[in-house]
């Protein structure tokens, strides 16, 4: 899957002079659907290079607001599914858990 520069731009992500990646506005009330299956896909493929110590504190801030999100009932539920499997990932060393497709259902 290939990540569309236009859908990272509407998440904010850039990166900034130590290297860090900043994504300055995770609100889901501002995302659509093709920006959540973007910030997925992000993690996904980077989220073991850029969670270290020197960015605990930040990725501690995303993973509150991923957290947030995947409990808000009035998203739909591939979406809170597709958050709680990045939280899992997260939580098992950046492993894939291969039972979460992001096919479209």
């Amino acid at each position: 899957m290939h990540i569309c520069i236009t859908s990272i731009l509407k998440i904010s992500m850039v990166q900034n002079q130590d290297g860090y990646i900043k994504l300055n506005d995770i609100k889901n009330e501002k995302m659509d659907t093709e920006d959540h299956e973007t910030l997925y896909k992000l993690f996904t493929d980077i989220g073991h290079k850029i969670d270290n110590s020197n960015s605990k504190n930040l990725m501690s801030v995303y993973f509150r607001k991923i957290s947030t999100m995947s409990k808000n009932t009035s998203m739909p539920l591939r979406i809170r599914s597709m958050y709680q499997d990045l939280i899992n990932q997260r939580n098992n060393s950046w492993e894939y858990n291969d039972s979460l497709r992001l096919s479209k259902q």
